[in-house]
């Protein structure tokens, strides 16, 4: 009997999850126009306008960024800013300033006491920022939202201060050795206490995956007049993002060291030589750059995420002292 030929079966291939690119749709010229009407009318109100000018840059930042085609929101406002600043002012920087100034006048004639002061100043100082970024940046993502569904960052600011007190002397005591170490125990408490509605990250990050980059960073620092922790930076940024989840979303960022040095001293060089007038510029640069290079991959199933509770308070909403930038 003759055998039959065999046929060779097609197996479908498993279907890819889709890829989806953040896109920044603003513009540099309109960018541009709000950022002076700000300034405009803070210079005209004594600074008084800026909280409601943060809010409208934001809302401009927030809304023109866009993923699965869908805006950002920004839902906080100028009020909640200002009271936020007058609070920061009245129940932390004149009772500190007032502190300062008792201290000086008390231990003048004592330099053992006076050093001891200042150096519980320094700590207490550090503290306060850290605890203020915390809080200015759980503000920020408490205010955004994304098809009607919120953020939310849980966690207390005393927690995250103990810890960056913690890591520092650790830091401090191994000459910075430590710092794999304390950026994956940052990064995870942050990280897994943000929520998308009911929906919470997850962040997988082991300290072997920044070990290798920021070793030789150290050991390059020197030699390379510190340029090589543009390098560090760069495996940090892709490291959060290939270990972050959020359900069934995995991202991926690409970015190089080179890439990102060039970034930071072009936007140095553009604030040096425009005298600070191409920061509008710069912010709208940022967006691009960061929105290009960031890929989420896979599908929300939005049917498993419910809305949070209600909307945290405005506690923090000010205390970010200019720093936007929290990295963990």
């Amino acid at each position: 009997m003759t055998a039959l030929p065999q046929q060779k079966v097609e197996l479908p291939k498993a279907a890819k999850p889709p890829m989806q690119l953040l896109a920044y749709a603003g513009e540099a010229s309109s960018f541009y126009v709000l950022y002076l009407k700000i300034l405009f009318l803070s210079i005209l109100t004594l600074g008084f306008y800026r909280f409601w000018g943060k809010t409208n840059l934001r809302q401009y930042e927030w809304s023109n960024v866009k993923i699965f085609r869908e805006p950002f929101l920004y839902l906080g406002t100028g009020m909640e800013l200002f009271k936020s600043f007058v609070r920061f002012v009245l129940f932390v920087i004149l009772p500190l300033a007032a502190l300062s100034a008792a201290i000086k006048f008390l231990a003048r004639d004592n330099e053992f006491v006076l050093f001891g002061a200042s150096a519980s100043a320094a700590i207490f100082f550090f503290a306060v920022v850290h605890a203020a970024k915390f809080m200015g940046l759980r503000y920020r993502i408490g205010r955004t939202s994304w098809r009607g569904i919120r953020f939310e960052l849980r966690g207390s600011a005393k927690t995250y201060m103990k810890l960056k007190i913690k890591y520092a002397i650790l830091n401090l005591l191994t000459l910075g050795l430590y710092k794999p170490f304390s950026d994956v125990a940052i990064l995870k408490f942050g990280i897994e206490k943000t929520r998308f509605g009911t929906q919470p990250f997850r962040y997988a990050g082991t300290v072997r995956d920044l070990q290798k980059a920021y070793y030789m960073a150290w050991l390059l620092l020197l030699p390379t007049l510190g340029f090589s922790i543009f390098w560090y930076k760069a495996k940090y940024m892709r490291q959060i993002a290939a270990r972050t989840t959020l359900g069934t979303l995995h991202f991926r960022f690409s970015m190089g060291g080179g890439e990102y040095l060039r970034f930071v001293v072009g936007n140095v060089l553009m604030i040096l030589f425009s005298l600070g007038l191409a920061y509008p510029y710069i912010v709208h640069r940022r967006m691009i750059f960061y929105t290009t290079r960031l890929t989420i991959h896979g599908a929300i199933n939005e049917d498993s995420i419910a809305q949070a509770g209600d909307m945290q308070g405005s506690e923090g909403a000010e205390l970010s002292l200019g720093i936007d930038d929290f990295g963990f």
